[in-house]
């Protein structure tokens, strides 16, 4: 039986918004062509960032001979190079099979968005159907090629309607939607700037910001302003308004790259570039909903065939229109649960308002106004509820995984952590999964640690110049494979190689970081424990050879007592913000609770959550959501001003500060004071829906312990008044009583 042929490896930097639908359109056509694919993620090349040149070592594992072809996200892989030195980084794969995504490099063929024909359609809908006249253009990056095309093409459409652009209309957003909001709100507070007709964005995260600086201004869009966009992410799409933008078509840029790489492996002349359309989608934010039409649409969603008539029937025979939307509904709902996109059924509707309706009279032509409307409602309401599912899916992963990040923390030894990630993966419905070690005794050298098909196989070892041991790596010939590296900013430990199943939820990064993190720390303890133990040899190695030299052992014992300590230090403390942690805690409330039971004397507890972390996160992403961590829990340590107080991380964006012999006046007091103090810090925070910058929620209980109460009890009243807090608006501090 002949073996299956060599995966297709894929290069990129991250998974989030940009790179996700184009990795889902190219593994999607891949398999159709009968193609397998393993994609390699590690970090920007030469980026600025601590961290990202170990976590690039996962890129020297994508050896030519295990892959058939190559597919490059040179857009977002390599800004920091010249096209020289992204050749140079590529010269290993050279004789594959390549396609590159987003940026264009010399000799190698090339899928790339038309930025041309979308902004083209944007600007001639604004100048012509709209009627604009004076404009804002908020630029990306100054000298990329994706800002300058989509620029160009914004001034020759000016230039050619006799239109004169007034060069201080230009705002550098640098394609970050927070730096967009601050320098819309310094343009928009000059009264001369009030008559602006249209801001045209190069992007949407500029455009999300633009548009809360014109709320916060109490400027209406699009009442007062049109805004418009470059990309359709999701947040626009959901926005109030919703964005009007420009699809680059991301999922079909990835289709495609996967078409041409199945033309190149079948012997196809390699064309030099591959241009993908991209397409005007307009919405509320411009004043009007989206009327383009994609032909094709019925085609690819057959059974709305099916309703489109029974639409039109029902709406020439004055028939029951709730069948038609119960029809809708039921479609919507099969997609979703079937985690496929509804972007399509949007389509479907742009199609049918499009349609020639001859003979219809005014009656019929309202009603069919009206339902369209209806379901262009319900279509809404419908991305929302997904997005939050979504978004709900994700957040229990999270809370998932800090909770078991404690339990990681507590192994005692390496094959104890091995079978703690073994359950992790399992509970989270991994399909395969591969863990490995790379070690310097002997150099070169590499462990597999785990292999989920495998769980109770002792480590095998094998050449660090591979990915996996030759016995393992053929099943990366069958379906789709992730690798992403166990790296830290100093540290490279191995990588994780796994097969998800379809259309899973579980943020690949978060996933990530869990168990990098765990093994991480448990590398930490291990190092500071053969640390003691050698020093505590040298201390007895001393003690019988060198009894005269008393000021040696001290001094030795004393480094030894301080590794202890630091040992043990570490144990009590959160990595990230140098608070005490859960552990901590957990010994020290029922320490205190125990001595306030019997002395009969008020204890307090603050219980206080980040409002909308999630969302800072994905705006921001975690390298800022860990500095805001830190910013937060300085604020925290600050309130801990007693020797008895005590300020933890209690888990992810939670925070508890522990206030003995505190009544409950005394802890609000604290309570509002912490939340003032980070109030004043400004952090911005473009995606919290209660304020423009990071605020806290924060449940307040003081209490005297009786006979009878437990611990968890005194927890689980500041956990309701947090929760209040939340019911309430955020943004604020409520004590914990009985009505709550």
């Amino acid at each position: 039986m002949p073996s299956a042929p060599l995966p297709i490896g894929i290069l990129l930097d991250a998974c989030d918004a940009y790179q996700q639908p184009i990795i889902t359109g190219l593994q999607r056509t891949l398999e159709q062509h009968g193609l397998s694919s393993v994609v390699f993620v590690g970090r920007e090349l030469r980026s600025p960032h601590r961290g990202h040149q170990q976590a690039n070592r996962v890129y020297q594992l994508a050896h030519q001979q295990m892959l058939r072809g190559l597919v490059v996200f040179t857009a977002s892989l390599g800004n920091a190079l010249s096209d020289q030195e992204f050749l140079d980084f590529l010269q290993p794969y050279a004789g594959l099979p390549a396609v590159t995504i987003g940026r264009k490099l010399p000799g190698w063929p090339a899928v790339m968005p038309d930025n041309l024909s979308g902004m083209r359609a944007l600007m001639q809908h604004l100048l012509q159907v709209r009627g604009c006249q004076r404009f804002l253009l908020v630029r990306g990056i100054e000298h990329n090629a994706d800002s300058q095309e989509r620029e160009g093409e914004f001034r020759q459409a000016l230039q050619q309607a006799g239109i004169a652009f007034d060069e201080d209309h230009v705002l550098t957003g640098g394609f970050y939607g927070p730096r967009a909001r601050e320098l819309a709100l310094q343009f928009f507070q000059h009264p001369q700037n009030r008559d602006i007709d249209a801001v045209v964005c190069l992007n949407d995260e500029m455009a999300l910001g633009v548009m809360a600086a014109l709320k916060t201004l109490h400027l209406r869009v699009p009442e007062d302003v049109l805004v418009t966009g470059f990309d359709d992410i999701q947040e626009g799409r959901l926005h109030l308004p919703p964005l009007t933008t420009v699809s680059q078509g991301l999922e079909a840029q990835g289709e495609a790259a996967a078409h041409l790489m199945a033309e190149l492996l079948g012997g196809a002349p390699a064309p030099e570039m591959r241009k993908v359309p991209s397409q005007l989608l307009l919405r509320q934010s411009t004043g009007l909903l989206n009327t383009s039409s994609n032909p094709h649409v019925l085609q690819l969603l057959p059974e709305a065939a099916g309703l489109h008539q029974l639409f039109l029937d029902t709406l020439e025979k004055q028939g029951d229109l709730q069948q038609v939307l119960v029809r809708w509904n039921a479609l919507m709902f099969q997609r979703m649960s079937q985690g496929l996109s509804l972007e399509v059924l949007d389509d479907v509707l742009c199609h049918w308002s499009t349609q020639p309706l001859d003979g219809w009279d005014v009656a019929q032509l309202q009603q069919h106004r009206a339902l369209l409307s209806e379901m262009h409602s319900q279509l809404f309401q419908a991305q929302r509820i997904a997005m939050m599912h979504q978004h709900a899916s994700e957040t229990a992963h999270h809370r998932f995984a800090t909770q078991n990040s404690l339990v990681f923390h507590s192994r005692i030894d390496l094959p104890d952590l091995m079978q703690a990630f073994l359950w992790y993966v399992r509970q989270l419905e991994v399909q395969h999964f591969y863990l490995t070690v790379f070690q310097d005794d002997p150099p070169g050298t590499a462990m597999l640690m785990l292999d989920l098909d495998h769980p109770d196989a002792a480590p095998m070892a094998f050449s660090g110049q591979h990915l996996l041991p030759m016995q393992v790596v053929h099943g990366l010939r069958s379906g789709q494979w992730w690798v992403y590296p166990l790296s830290t900013a100093g540290e490279w430990y191995g990588c994780m190689v796994f097969q998800a199943p379809r259309g899973w939820q579980v943020h690949h990064e978060t996933f990530r970081s869990v168990l990098t993190e765990s093994y991480h720390q448990f590398w930490q303890r291990e190092q500071l424990q053969a640390h003691a133990s050698q020093l505590e040899w040298q201390v007895q190695l001393r003690t019988h050879e060198l009894q005269a030299e008393i000021l040696v052992r001290q001094a030795t014992e004393q480094q030894l007592q301080e590794a202890n300590r630091e040992l043990e230090r570490l144990a009590l403390l959160d990595g990230l913000t140098g608070l005490y942690n859960r552990m901590a805690l957990e010994r020290k409330l029922h320490e205190e609770f125990l001595d306030h039971r019997r002395r009969e004397r008020p204890l307090g507890v603050i219980l206080c959550d980040v409002d909308f972390f999630k969302k800072y996160n994905d705006l921001y992403g975690h390298p800022q959501g860990d500095e805001c961590l830190r910013r937060v829990a300085r604020i925290l340590q600050g309130a801990a001003r007693r020797p008895r107080d005590m300020a933890a991380r209690y888990g992810g964006e939670e925070f508890l500060l522990l206030l003995p012999e505190t009544d409950l006046a005394g802890c609000l007091r604290v309570a509002e004071d912490i939340r003032l103090r980070l109030q004043a810090l400004h952090l911005p925070h473009a995606a919290s829906e209660v304020a423009e910058q990071v605020t806290l929620s924060l449940g307040v209980v003081s209490v005297l312990p009786e006979t009878g109460m437990r611990v968890q009890d005194l927890v689980q009243q500041a956990d309701q008044a947090l929760y209040h807090s939340k019911q309430q608006g955020r943004n604020r501090a409520t004590a914990f009583h009985l009505s709550i």
